[in-house]
C-alpha cells in the first residue's frame, strides 16, 4: 500500500510510501529555511494528533515557497497535476543534501529518501515537458 503517482500517457511511474512522500516534501521546503519546514511539521502535527486543532498555512509561508504549495497543497491520495502545474514545480524543486542532513540531525537517514526524491523530481520534468501530459495520483 502507499502512493502510486503516474503518467496519463501510462509512460512513467512512481511508487513511495506515504511517509516517505511526506519526508521528500519537507526535503524541498528546507531550501526555504528551517522555519518554513518548522511550521510545515507543526501543521502535520495538528492534523495528526488534533483534527480540531488543525490550521492553514501562514501568508508568510505561502509567500516564501511560491509555486512549491502546488505540492504541498496536494493530496497524496488522488488527484492529478497538470503539465502546466509541474512545469512551475519544476522551476522550484531545489535539493542541497548537504543542508537536508545538516537540517534533519535526527531523522532516521535521509540518505535513503535521496534516490525517490530525484525520482519524484524526474517525474515532474518528464511531465512539465510533455504538455499533453498529466500526474494521476492514486
Amino acid at each position: 500500500m502507499g502512493l502510486e503517482i503516474k503518467t496519463s500517457d501510462n509512460e512513467k511511474s512512481f511508487r513511495i510510501g506515504y511517509f516517505g512522500f511526506s519526508f521528500i516534501r519537507r526535503f524541498f521546503l528546507l531550501h526555504y529555511g528551517t522555519e518554513v519546514h518548522d511550521e510545515y511539521m507543526v501543521m502535520l502535527r495538528n492534523l495528526t494528533f488534533d483534527p480540531e486543532g488543525v490550521f492553514f498555512f501562514s501568508e508568510k509561508f505561502y509567500e516564501t515557497i511560491g509555486d512549491l504549495s502546488i505540492l504541498i497543497d496536494h493530496s497524496d491520495c488522488d488527484g492529478e497535476l497538470t503539465s502546466e502545474e509541474c512545469g512551475k514545480l519544476k522551476s522550484c524543486l531545489f535539493v542541497d543534501e548537504d543542508e537536508i542532513i545538516k537540517a534533519l540531525p535526527d531523522f532516521n537517514n535521509p540518505k535513503r529518501y535521496f534516490p525517490l526524491m530525484y525520482e519524484f523530481i524526474e517525474l515532474i520534468s518528464y511531465c512539465a515537458d510533455n504538455p499533453d501530459v498529466k500526474l494521476i495520483f492514486t
